[in-house]
């Protein structure tokens, strides 16, 4: 069925010599995430133990975490900031175990991404491509209050959800799976109120930027923001309609005694509570993404787009993925075990270019990978 001719030269882990990594195994809650981009790899450690994931404002992380996030149980989810973004080069750039695309910055305001909201509606097109190739969740433009804001049709979109309404009557059918917002006031009602007014959209909310900042910096006192962390963490934890949250920020001098990290590796009085504060009811134990077979591929010959990859005892959810010698993903697919068990048929966009190719078959659940056969 296949003209091309492939050898595979090696197994990375082979069958019965596989050695387990070693993971974080930390139960804490998996809403809980940071909104920062300076990180160094001893500050996502002290982190690890009470946050689940981060973003940066990028489509990848920085690179001094960028070999050791995964091993520590912190998940990566890539941003389109603002810009043009383009699928052909997002499909090949998002990092291989990329669940979610966060979607534009503050388009409302001119001093963010300064999108009005038909043109992020029309430019939303290359962030679904990009979410079909790759089989990711798409969280909707981030927005909040702006006073410098933009306008489009004679109308300045200073409140968030005049724009999240022009952006959704501009593209009725596009796909968005989470509602993206930021919120700064600094008490607990405030907050529950705003987040009831993105409920009407039926779709899950992600908080991605909060603390308390709306007031003088010299009344945010670290007493002023502990009190206010302590109440909005336990409401997010425990209200349904939040599906994740991160704090801004780590290092940060916008706004007072908000910084979670003090010297490199070192949590702050804030940032040791942040991290310690209870799990809602939806907390799970969090470990590392596994790396559970990887095989070397060489093409002779580019002619054909598919082959089919099949794989012994795989739970759950799979990612696997082709990369080239020079580490850039080529394809990606998502699979149940049960598919890989069966057979699974990989079509892949275009034909492989002759070369040498690494596929990695990966679960964030640990498991004996007894095969993996490209007939």
């Amino acid at each position: 069925m296949l003209s091309i001719r492939y050898y595979l030269l090696w197994l990375l882990l082979a069958v019965g010599g596989m050695s387990a990594p070693t993971y974080a195994q930390t139960a804490k809650s998996p809403k809980r995430g940071l909104a920062y981009g300076q990180h160094t790899a001893a500050d996502l450690r002290v982190l690890a133990p009470g946050i689940s994931w981060w973003y940066n404002w990028a489509p990848t992380p920085e690179n001094a975490v960028k070999d050791m996030y995964r091993s520590a149980g912190v998940e990566f989810v890539p941003m389109v900031w603002g810009g043009t973004p383009k699928a052909n080069d997002l499909v090949f750039t998002l990092p291989y175990d990329t669940k979610t695309l966060l979607g534009f910055n503050e388009p409302n305001f001119l001093t963010q991404a300064n999108i009005p909201p038909t043109v992020a509606a029309a430019r939303w097109k290359e962030l679904e491509q990009t979410a079909r190739q790759r089989g990711l969740k798409l969280a909707s433009p981030a927005v909040n209050y702006c006073g410098d804001c933009v306008t489009e049709n004679g109308q300045k979109f200073t409140d968030p959800v005049d724009y999240l309404d022009a952006f959704f009557a501009a593209c009725p059918t596009c796909k968005v799976d989470y509602i993206a917002v930021h919120w700064y006031a600094c008490d607990l009602g405030a907050l529950q109120w705003y987040i009831g007014r993105f409920k009407k959209y039926d779709k899950p909310i992600w908080l991605t930027e909060f603390a308390c900042g709306d007031l003088p910096h010299a009344q945010i006192t670290l007493a002023k923001q502990k009190d206010y962390m302590k109440a909005a963490v336990n409401y997010l934890e425990n209200e349904p309609g939040v599906a994740r949250y991160a704090w801004f920020s780590g290092r940060n001098g916008e706004i007072s005694n908000i910084n979670l990290l003090g010297d490199y590796g070192q949590l702050t009085e804030l940032g040791q509570l942040y991290v310690s504060l209870p799990a809602g009811p939806g907390s799970v134990t969090a470990t590392g993404a596994s790396v559970v077979q990887e095989l070397r591929l060489e093409v002779y010959e580019a002619k054909a787009n598919q082959f089919t990859i099949r794989v012994g005892a795989a739970p759950g959810e799979c990612v696997v993925q082709l990369t080239d010698m020079l580490g850039r993903v080529c394809a990606q697919v998502t699979a149940t075990g049960q598919q890989l068990r069966q057979g699974y048929t990989w079509i892949l966009q275009r034909p492989l270019a002759a070369g040498i190719y690494s596929i990695r078959v990966q679960s964030p659940e640990l498991f004996a990978a007894r095969r993996v056969l490209i007939p």
